[in-house]
């Protein structure tokens, strides 16, 4: 799914720049993924906000979607790397 939904993303991005009238819907499909994407851990920083200051509060707040995509990409890496690994470990072998 996580495969997916990244291969997927350039397309929702793009086709609004060549279909005006599919603006609103990919909008919409780009919000609801986004807030699905986010909701848990906006909802675990929820409880600490009040402790910080304001401007601790926009970098907390701005650093959400960069730490799930970091954390989908090196998930999206490793995976491969890892059944590569089983194979080999199994006794199956593969060409490097």
């Amino acid at each position: 799914i996580r495969y997916l939904t990244y291969a997927a993303l350039p397309a929702l991005l793009l086709t609004p720049l060549r279909r005006r009238q599919l603006a609103a819907p990919c909008g919409l499909l780009l919000g609801l993924g986004f807030g699905a994407y986010t909701a848990t851990p906006y909802r675990r920083l929820a409880k600490y906000l009040p402790r910080l200051s304001w401007l601790d509060r926009l970098h907390a707040i701005a650093l959400v979607p960069l730490i799930r995509v970091v954390g989908d990409i090196a998930k999206m890496a490793g995976y491969p790397v890892g059944v590569l690994w089983r194979w080999r470990r199994m006794g199956l072998r593969t060409e490097d």
